[in-house]
């Protein structure tokens, strides 16, 4: 592996270790009572805005001539989102979701814009998109006998799962 290789590798690793370890202080802030998810979104993204704002000044840039307000909005509704969801949501599908809807929009947004995308990156995709499904599946597929011996909503959820499928 070349110097730049793994300089790439060990900051991808350093990058994902933090999202990693956000998400466990984020849950264990949540489940612990100390705070609730709203004021918790609240000041999770007021310190991002004043980070943010801090290093774009170190660089000469000037924050109002920047960013708008459709981002801002998109940005405060998938904090609150996650931040009432790491209250219910078990810490794998959480995690799942989170990373998953992150690369979801990145790759859904290149497409839109244009990015046309190579044979071996639609492959990659489809074995994520596979790899994902193949996680999930015997979920769904517990929680629709579990729905369907416990209830009479067999047919509502046979629906569901064949749609989530």
């Amino acid at each position: 592996m070349q110097l730049k290789g793994a300089y790439v590798f060990l900051l991808t690793l350093l990058a994902m270790l933090a999202f990693a370890a956000n998400s466990l202080l984020c849950r264990f802030a949540l489940k612990s009572g100390t705070i609730d998810p709203a004021s918790f979104a609240a000041i999770r993204l007021m310190s991002g805005a004043a980070m943010l704002v801090v290093v774009m000044r170190l660089r000469g840039v000037s924050p109002t001539k920047s960013g708008g307000w459709v981002p801002a909005f998109w940005l405060a509704a998938y904090a609150a989102t996650f931040s009432f969801a790491y209250v219910s949501l078990p810490a794998g599908i959480g995690a799942l979701l989170l990373f998953g809807s992150v690369q979801a929009t990145m790759v859904g947004t290149s497409l839109w814009q244009g990015e046309r995308l190579s044979v071996r990156q639609w492959l990659g995709l489809l074995v994520a998109i596979g790899g994902l499904i193949a996680l999930l599946l015997p979920g769904l597929r517990r929680r629709a006998a579990a729905q369907c011996c416990s209830h009479d909503g067999c047919r509502r959820e046979l629906g569901r799962l064949l749609a989530a499928w």
